[in-house]
């Protein structure tokens, strides 16, 4: 009777410990990921908060159905190439908040692959093979992690591709061939990088773009062309001391409306659109459009100021000196004459002392005076 009660005990603990039930297996202590158990159709399998350090080939056997694997807050720092194989229903793969330096072909072997989260890792790099194994992808988000270079075919066999997230990185340049086959990229997020200067054709093929965020970058000026017939583009915080320049491809009429708050060049107001070169100041909250005034304190308009009011401040020193020279002949004259008085007033002076002098002794010889 107690062996029976003993198999029971073990039957309710192995099944607490496999994900049959939900998949959600967070927070267990689980230093690897769990086999698939036979019998289990699971649809997602969340392992959130574990000490898993890497997904190995093989460990995804079995997974046939899988749709969603999360891996976030572990200790992944190796996803090796192959270690997907199996999941050929993958559609999404969560994971972020880990150690991963890099990707080096991780993501071969699913076919579904949709929605990658890689946010909060270490990755230093992209390379041209980065997701080469996952065609079908859509989302891709590399945010917050420690990006300097991208290659210029990082993303060249995802053209699927609609959501871009590179934003908090340390990205100083993109490659202008980087977008060439991502016509379908609708968000970019490029927000908080290094990057002083764009290539004016990096966005120029992407048609379906309408979300283009670039704030807080060192761009003191932008001059691209857009095909998209609306963008929204976000750069506040870049130090822009001029509007950008967006010009529109094949001379197709175009708007945009950028949010240029924090920047040297002022509108009297936050959201300013642009529609055939028109430029108007839109009202957030009852969608009203004014008319801008926009002016720029840039380098050469501080320049120019300086050299306007150094010319006024000359100019006027001279009209001073005009007013104080309109009778030179007369100061010519009065200056020698006061000088002359001075002198000749100081020897009356001295002459008069040295005679009281002489006096003095005469009537009183002997003593001092």
């Amino acid at each position: 009777m107690k062996f029976i009660g003993f198999l029971v005990l073990m039957k309710v603990l192995l099944s607490s410990a496999t994900p049959c039930d939900d998949g959600n297996l967070s927070y267990r202590g689980l230093t690897s990921i769990p086999p698939h158990q036979p019998g289990c159709d699971n649809l997602a399998l969340i392992l959130v908060g574990n000490y898993i350090s890497s997904i190995t080939a093989g460990d995804l056997e079995g997974y046939l159905n899988l749709r969603r694997l999360i891996v976030s807050k572990n200790q992944l720092e190796t996803v090796e190439q192959g270690s997907l194989n199996g999941a050929i229903h993958l559609e999404v793969l969560d994971l972020s908040e880990n150690g991963i330096p890099c990707l080096d072909k991780s993501l071969k072997g699913a076919p579904s692959l949709r929605d990658v989260c890689l946010k909060h890792n270490e990755i230093r790099r992209l390379d041209s093979n980065s997701f080469d194994g996952a065609p079908t992808i859509e989302l891709i988000d590399v945010s917050h992690n420690q990006i300097s270079d991208v290659s210029d075919t990082t993303f060249a066999n995802n053209h699927l591709l609609r959501t871009l997230k590179l934003a908090y990185n340390r990205i100083r340049f993109l490659p202008e061939s980087v977008f060439t086959f991502n016509d379908r990229l609708v968000n970019i997020d490029l927000s908080n990088n290094r990057i002083a200067v764009l290539s004016p054709h990096i966005f120029e093929n992407l048609n379906s773009l309408t979300d283009l965020k670039l704030s807080s970058n060192p761009l003191t000026y932008i001059n691209v062309v857009l095909s998209s017939p609306y963008v929204f583009l976000y750069a506040d915080n870049c130090g822009l001391f001029d509007i950008p320049e967006i010009q529109f491809d094949n001379s197709s009429s175009g708007v945009i409306e950028m949010d240029l708050r924090d920047n040297m060049v002022e509108c009297g107001c936050y959201i300013l659109e642009r529609t055939n070169g028109t430029l108007r100041c839109v009202d957030e909250e009852s969608g009203k459009y004014s008319a801008a005034s926009c002016f720029s304190e840039d380098i050469s308009t501080i320049s120019s100021t300086v050299s306007t009011e150094n010319e006024q401040t000359t100019s006027e020193i001279g009209e001073q000196d005009e007013r104080t020279d309109t009778h030179p002949k007369s100061l010519s004259y009065v200056l020698p004459i006061l000088g002359f008085a001075m002198i000749a007033g100081l020897a009356i002076f001295v002459y008069l002392y040295c005679k009281r002098r002489k006096l003095a002794r005469g009537n009183h010889p002997g003593q001092p005076v």
